[in-house]
């Protein structure tokens, strides 16, 4: 199909050199995952469609869909972790190699970025996780809240 030919020969990775071939294991298992979670989730879209109307009669659903939350960001990784594992050792297949790209910088420049990164992205993740008790804890506006249900039923 790459070579729009149905004769077109198709190499295996046993054809390539040992030094040239792509780390198997980890893109096999990423890609599987990542398919794996791309198929939960349209299956719990479907379940929670059906479940619509009665999802406080449903908690297990909720406990599922709960401890989801973090499942599409665990598949956007593995899509990365597919694409840059997939393609070495090559930046530009049969031009450039990885090992001939990289940047000729100290470790201790990269230290320093990558500990620039944690300071700035915990501060902002501190702030958004103080900014979110805050408001949980100060509850609805008023006005959010529809008049038969800000005043008590009369008994």
């Amino acid at each position: 199909m790459v070579r729009h030919d149905f004769n077109a020969e198709v190499r295996g990775l046993k054809d390539f050199p040992k030094d040239e071939r792509p780390p198997v294991l980890l893109s096999f298992f990423s890609f599987r995952t990542m398919v794996a979670l791309g198929t939960l989730f349209p299956l719990l879209t479907i379940i929670g469609w059906f479940k619509r109307n009665r999802l406080v009669e449903s908690p297990g659903y909720l406990k599922i869909m709960l401890w989801s939350i973090p499942l599409p960001y665990i598949a956007i990784e593995l899509g990365w972790v597919l694409a840059e594992v997939g393609r070495q050792p090559w930046i530009v297949y049969g031009l450039m190699k990885t090992s001939d790209a990289a940047s000729p910088i100290a470790s201790s420049q990269v230290l320093i970025s990558l500990i620039a990164f944690i300071l700035v992205y915990s501060l902002l993740g501190a702030v958004g996780f103080y900014l979110i008790v805050k408001n949980a804890r100060q509850g609805p506006a008023p006005e959010a809240v529809p008049e038969a249900a800000a005043e008590p039923a009369a008994a």
